[in-house]
């Protein structure tokens, strides 16, 4: 009988073991930036904006990621734009773009900051002296910090020649006067704001490096084929007149 019972008796159901769910990461309530409490959540932040490629290419390795996070969290700015400014190069991580003017601007001691092209006579290139047509020869820029003497920063062409940057194929040959800008404005940054750069290597100074140009220009269907067509006419005149010779 007592085995009839037992038998009868109902099973209760047994519950599989849940799996461990981490909790979603929390965002800050004014900027909406995502806040990581922890090293895990750190991780599954970095993880997550790598996968959304939302850093830059060199940014290959999640130990990469945290260095460069880390050195935005010393600078004392947002590490994820802060990081879209940042890159390893000859493995070195350093800074370029526009976050190292931020980086002086934020002192609030900088009094004046100008940057402009020259010309071989060393001209200023701009429209009140009509010469915007003006090849550039390099650029100049000049800076003031609160205290201190203004002070002018510049490179030339000479410059480029003497380091062998006009020899290679890229920005330095294609974009010249924003590549002469950048240096000259690297330069200045770098010896009247050290403090605020914290002695981050600025690219385009110290690697020669300025990211990526590419031509936005709006595709014009028409005009890629009446230039295509020019092309083709032209081609086959010197045929013609190549098979005319023999």
């Amino acid at each position: 009988m007592s085995e009839e019972k037992e038998a009868q008796a109902p099973t209760e159901a047994v519950e599989a073991p849940k799996a461990d769910v981490p909790a979603p990461i929390q965002l800050d309530p004014s900027s909406q930036a995502l806040v990581a409490k922890d090293n895990a959540e750190l991780m599954r932040v970095i993880t997550t904006l790598m996968k959304g490629q939302a850093f830059p290419k060199t940014m290959d390795t999640p130990q990469k990621c945290i260095s460069a996070w880390n050195l935005a969290a010393q600078l004392n700015v947002p590490p994820q734009r802060a990081i879209a400014n940042m890159m390893f190069i000859n493995d070195a991580l350093g800074i370029w773009g526009e976050l190292p003017k931020a980086l002086a601007e934020k002192t609030g001691e900088m009094e004046d900051y100008e940057i402009f092209s020259i010309d071989k006579d060393q001209n200023k290139i701009c429209l009140e002296n009509k010469n915007l047509g003006a090849e550039v020869w390099g650029a100049v820029c000049r800076i003031k910090r609160k205290g201190r003497t203004k002070n002018e920063y510049s490179f030339t062409q000479v410059d480029a020649e003497r380091a062998g940057l006009l020899a290679k194929k890229g920005p330095w040959r294609e974009y010249r006067q924003i590549m002469y800008q950048r240096r000259a404005s690297a330069q200045a940054l770098k010896f009247e704001f050290p403090d605020a750069l914290m002695g981050c290597a600025v690219h385009e100074y110290d690697s020669n490096f300025f990211p990526e140009i590419k031509d936005v220009t709006p595709y014009n269907k028409e005009e890629k084929v009446r230039d295509l067509n020019g092309r083709f006419s032209k081609k086959d005149q010197e045929e013609s007149q190549r098979g005319e010779a023999h």
